[in-house]
């Protein structure tokens, strides 16, 4: 199986570019290994209509609540976003929904009449360039709100106005439906498959990767895959953690080359098999490019993000991935870029912490010493990797000329890993990283003291 997907990225090469690339992958998925195309997205999706089921409304205008076309634009744009953003939502047709267009149903009747455990509802006011969309979740059976939030877009393309929006309103709304979902599934006595997949990926997205939020994690998808070996969100989704946890946390838990090693194995064992099954998934080309970083591949990295952000435009997490590739290929420009994308796309993101870490590290590579400090003290108040934001922090510092607050972050950086040295960063980074840290990271954290062996 490895040599067939080797082969694969031979032919995507061959052809040029990603669209040759992921031709090819579906060609070997579908024809040459015999896999049925799913008729539609959430036709490879394990859903259970009632219970996690969903209709987005269309949006109407606010001063008069009639059709409006970028509000039908949105219900199109969030009806795709949501049925490839959250695992197991059974996602109401738009035609369905489009029948009360010029309706005002209630909660109740939607539960009624199609099946929907939540309703979508939303409103658009416009005033010349400047767009705001109000967004409100409902559960039908008691008519109780449990989400509602604004959104805000400004310019001249009104297609452009339309996916901004739809991506802020789908991170957002994804996650608070899966906090709502998986505390719903946690109080069950016997879960299904798709309980166990909601409350892990909200335990994975809402707790900010950490050690013990990753553990209970993968507790749950695995306890997936025990009822579904072959669930494609359950693979993909552990094996996705799988990758996460070994670039976030393989240092820190001190793993070895071996159980390094067996663990990349796993995780791509989960992955293949996850995306045979849904080719189509961004997580796991995520979670493939995440194992390409680990093993020191950026380019082959950079491939399979470039794929998820194809199938998932408004993927918000894959975007400060593609920034630490670009990061890896000593690209701080590009990585600003895609950070910058991330963050209008998703400005509330759980991983905001890492966001900003990102942005830390690319404006020192850059040489603005004060935009990586405001970075800094961003991500510092959240959830992120500490040791390399403080490293940063301590160059950064320390090129501007303050030698106290150098002192200090370098000093925080060694408490978390104190054989941390100026040799021991250059053997985990790329050539091309290192060659643009020289005058920037390396020459700051000399300075602020960090020894060379």
């Amino acid at each position: 199986m490895g040599a067939l997907f080797a082969a694969v990225a031979a032919v995507g090469a061959v052809l040029g570019g990603l669209t040759g690339y992921w031709s090819a992958y579906k060609t070997v998925a579908y024809d040459v290994l015999g896999l049925q195309k799913p008729a539609d997205q959430s036709a490879s999706k394990t859903a259970v209509p009632g219970r996690y089921s969903i209709a987005v409304l269309p949006f109407t205008a606010l001063h008069d609540g009639t059709p409006d076309y970028l509000g039908s634009g949105i219900t199109n744009s969030l009806t795709t976003d949501l049925s490839i953003r959250v695992p197991g939502l059974f996602i109401i047709g738009v035609d369905s929904a489009f029948t009360y267009l010029k309706t005002k149903a209630d909660p109740q009747q939607l539960w009624r009449e199609l099946g929907a455990r939540y309703v979508l509802f939303g409103t658009v006011q416009r005033n010349h360039s400047r767009v705001r969309v109000d967004a409100r979740l409902v559960e039908t059976q008691t008519a109780r709100q449990l989400w509602a939030e604004k959104f805000e877009g400004t310019g001249d393309d009104p297609f452009a106005i339309q996916d901004l929006i739809s991506a802020r309103i789908a991170n957002s709304f994804g996650v608070a439906l899966l906090r709502y979902g998986s505390t719903e599934a946690e109080r069950r006595q016997k879960p299904e498959v798709v309980d166990l997949v909601f409350r892990a990926q909200a335990e994975f997205l809402t707790n900010n990767r950490t050690v013990d939020s990753l553990k209970t994690a993968e507790s749950l998808y695995r306890q997936a895959l025990a009822l579904d070996p072959k669930n494609p969100d359950a693979l993909n989704g552990l094996g996705n953690l799988l990758a996460v946890r070994l670039s976030l946390h393989r240092f820190n838990l001190r793993m070895t080359p071996e159980q390094i090693s067996a663990a990349v194995t796993e995780a791509r064992e989960l992955l293949d098999r996850g995306l045979l099954i849904d080719p189509r998934s961004a997580i796991g080309h995520n979670g493939k490019g995440r194992l390409y970083s680990v093993e020191r591949k950026p380019q082959e990295s950079a491939r399979e993000h470039e794929m998820a952000r194809t199938l998932d435009p408004n993927y918000a997490v894959n975007y400060h991935n593609l920034a630490a590739v670009a990061l890896a290929l000593g690209q701080p420009r590009d990585a600003v870029n895609y950070l910058n994308e991330a963050v209008a796309r998703s400005p509330r993101d759980p991983a905001m912490g890492v966001i900003q870490m990102h942005f830390t590290r690319a404006y020192v590579l850059l040489g603005q010493w004060n935009d990586a400090i405001e970075a800094g003290a961003k991500a510092g108040v959240l959830p992120t990797d500490k040791l390399t934001l403080n490293l940063n922090l301590a160059a950064a510092f320390a090129q501007k000329g303050d030698a106290e607050k150098a002192k200090g972050a370098l000093q925080e950086a060694l408490k978390l890993r104190p054989e941390i040295s100026i040799a021991r960063i250059e053997a985990m980074n790329e050539p091309a990283y290192l060659q643009l840290a020289q005058d920037t990271l390396m020459k700051g954290l000399r300075i602020a003291g960090l020894p060379e062996k």
